[in-house]
């Protein structure tokens, strides 16, 4: 029986205007969409043919193309049939690197809507309704489309992009971006290559509430798995929830436990639940009674437990250890800490972010944080700014040559190599502190010199007993640096440091320029910067100044007052002390610029005035989303950052705001007068300029709820 079946050919635009992270996505999918009713197939045996509407000016069928020749292979393609016979033989064809050898051929849309041409020798994908891509810098993401028919409207898609952003974790596969245009909406996932397959817990409770195969995905090296998408709770999918959600509304813990019941049951029994479309009497699993059933499902639970309890003491069981001796490891995937005595410090590998206005990445570092604080910091020192791991398969160990190492699936990275002789083993401490020290063992297990000590590569924290300063005998000049951004622990714009010249004072750099000066040193205090010292009942303050050392340094008077000076991406000095309920920080800033306390938020960074700007403007950070892109222009430098962004719309008259470019906090997007700015919570910050108590307000249109 032939089929007349008509379709619509019509361009489906790859080139999205990714309004949340501004950055153009580069399909690796077609460039049309082919609109077919899900089951319905076209048959190459039957001559089936499929129009286009309007005068059928093309079609799509099975074509040998080169009939003219020897080498003609059936391929699935689109003519023009209104043409006269020296047309080309096709405009389009589905499968040019799969040509098929006969004519089993049959085109079809599959119950997931997914558009593949099978035959006698397998299927050949032609359109996934849920397509990869390719970033502007090379990255591959996996697409997920909202289908216009799935009942899921804006509420919804808001819902998964905050739900997902916000549980950033290392087995959760993460969100980078979104897409909304006309009745369009699109989500921008990291891409797992190797589709999906079982399941994984978390390591802090949560409540997925679709936990089932298919969104349960493994990445290339099959040893990470990740949950996607929280569903949208309908009839639809009731016979895997909790009998306590589907009858009353209520959804708790248990309900993950049981959808867990029912994905063990699917793997036993080798067969799918229950859909809305089949009968309940198709439910019934018959294995009990066959033996050869019976034994291949329990050899699949066997396979699966197997699988899911390794993956479950790596996400549920810490290994602690308080030393870290040649040939020892400190495995990412195995949550593994190097902790030091009293349990004050952790090192370990850690994803950044978590507490910026970006969110969390998820490249890995090795670093150090407060172990006992539920705010702390990102990390106080990080082992590989400028080279992280892209995944949880870091090792950090000692080799048996003494060096100092992290290996990972691309490769390694050597942190330490010694081009000393060292007698002995080398062995590595966590001290309370925060040092991660490198010292020689005897055979005897007496302690020998030390090798190397973290204290002595500062990232952007200076914490008591460290030295900021000059060791003239080694050449090392220690140093703080910001961090790029709160994802990117790289060097940034400021840095602080001791005075190289005679002067006995701290200076902050920006871009190698001072930037800051604390005046000089005297009687115990630095004359510009008074309040640096100003807490003599915490701690105790010097600076040395000899023919052998140039360095600043503090400490506390009682090892129970926890502290860290760190220097922020907008070049501010923060002091911070840990408060009283041992979960806060009391913090006060220190800087070339003074903060207002009618806007605590505002940006804080000092700039010359101009005939434009007075010094009454400031820059308040605003969660959104820009509607006029034409009112916009952008700087896609990779070395800018925020405070470069600030420097240049300062700079310009017509500048009334700005925002990073990229994910990572880089590149600049500038925004001119008039721009209609939609506050949302729901997406990044951008940094808006007003008057400081001017009743003119922000120079843009702003609308929308916080």
């Amino acid at each position: 029986m032939r089929c007349n079946i008509v379709l619509i050919l019509s361009i489906f635009s790859c080139m999205c205007c990714v309004q949340s992270v501004f950055f153009l996505l580069s399909c690796t999918n077609p460039s049309y969409l082919v609109l077919l009713k899900q089951g319905q197939q076209l048959v190459d045996r039957n001559q089936d043919r499929l129009a286009s509407e309007n005068g059928s000016f093309f079609k799509l069928s099975f074509l040998s193309p080169g009939t003219s020749s020897a080498s003609a292979i059936p391929a699935i393609v689109t003519w023009g049939t209104k043409l006269p016979i020296s047309h080309p033989d096709a405009v389009w064809v589905a499968n040019s690197k799969t040509p098929l050898s006969d004519s089993s051929g049959v085109f079809t849309s599959d119950s997931d809507a997914k558009l593949k041409i099978v035959y006698g020798g397998g299927q050949i994908p032609v359109l996934d309704t849920n397509p990869t891509g390719v970033l502007a810098d090379g990255q591959q993401i996996a697409v997920k489309r909202f289908a216009r028919n799935s009942g899921q409207g804006l509420e919804e898609f808001i819902n998964e992009i905050t739900l997902i952003a916000e549980l950033q974790h290392s087995n959760l596969v993460q969100i980078l971006g979104c897409c909304i245009q006309g009745e369009e909406k699109i989500l921008l996932y990291e891409f797992l290559t190797n589709t999906s397959f079982d399941g994984l817990p978390f390591r802090d409770r949560i409540i997925h509430r679709d936990f089932k195969a298919s969104n349960i995905l493994l990445d290339e090296i099959m040893n990470r798995l990740t949950f996607q998408g929280l569903c949208i709770i309908s009839f639809m999918n009731a016979l895997q929830l909790f009998s306590q959600y589907a009858m009353k509304g209520i959804f708790f813990y248990k309900s993950d436990v049981y959808s867990f019941g029912v994905l063990l049951l699917e793997i036993v029994s080798g067969k799918k639940k229950l859909t809305p479309k089949q009968n309940l009497n198709d439910c019934k699993l018959k294995i009990c009674g066959n033996k050869a059933m019976a034994a291949q499902g329990s050899r699949r639970l066997l396979f699966f437990s197997c699988f899911f309890l390794q993956y479950l003491l790596s996400c549920y069981a810490e290994v602690v250890v308080y030393t870290l001796k040649q040939g020892d490891q400190l495995r990412d995937q195995d949550t593994d800490h190097l902790v030091s005595p009293h349990g004050y410090f952790k090192l370990g590998f850690f994803s950044p972010g978590a507490s910026s206005d970006l969110g969390a990445t998820s490249n890995r570092f090795l670093g150090i944080w407060y172990s006992k604080l539920p705010n702390h910091p990102d990390a106080v020192w990080v082992a590989n700014p400028a080279t992280p791991v892209v995944d949880s398969s870091g090792v950090f160990m000692l080799d048996s040559d003494g060096k100092m190492k992290i290996k990972h699936g691309g490769g390694e990275i050597i942190l330490w190599d010694h081009n000393q002789t060292v007698s002995g083993n080398v062995t590595g401490y966590m001290m309370d502190s925060g040092n991660f020290k490198l010292r020689e063992v005897a055979s005897d297990g007496t302690p020998g010199k030390i090798l190397w000590e973290s204290f002595d590569y500062p990232s952007n924290t200076l914490l008591p007993g460290m030295k900021l300063g000059w060791d003239f005998r080694t050449g090392r000049n220690r140093t703080v640096s910001s961090w790029f951004s709160g994802q990117v622990p790289t060097p940034g714009a400021f840095r602080l440091g001791v005075d190289p010249n005679r002067t006995n004072r701290l200076i902050i750099w920006r871009r190698d320029v001072v930037y800051w000066t604390s005046g000089i040193w005297e009687s115990g205090s630095f004359q510009m910067a008074p309040e640096l010292t100003s807490r003599a009942d915490l701690f105790e303050f010097s600076f040395v100044s000899n023919a052998e050392e140039k360095y600043f340094t503090y400490s506390v008077k009682d090892n129970s007052t926890l502290s860290r000076w760190e220097l922020n991406t907008w070049g501010q000095l923060l002091q911070s002390i840990l408060a009283s309920d041992g979960t806060t920080w009391e913090t006060k800033a220190s800087g070339p610029c003074t903060f207002n306390p009618d806007y605590p938020d505002a940006v804080c960074i000092k700039q010359t005035t101009s005939e434009c700007r007075n010094g009454s403007e400031l820059f308040l950070p605003i969660r959104g989303y820009l509607i006029d892109a034409q009112l916009t222009y952008n700087d896609s430098n990779p070395n800018s950052d925020l405070s470069d962004c600030h420097a240049i719309c300062w700079r310009d008259c017509t500048c009334i705001g700005y925002g990073p470019l990229q994910l990572n906090g880089s590149g600049c997007l500038y925004m001119r007068e008039g721009a209609h700015f939609v506050k949302n919570n729901y997406f990044g910050v951008n940094y808006l300029v007003t008057k400081a108590n001017n009743s003119r307000g922000m120079y843009a249109l702003i609308t929308g709820l916080a």
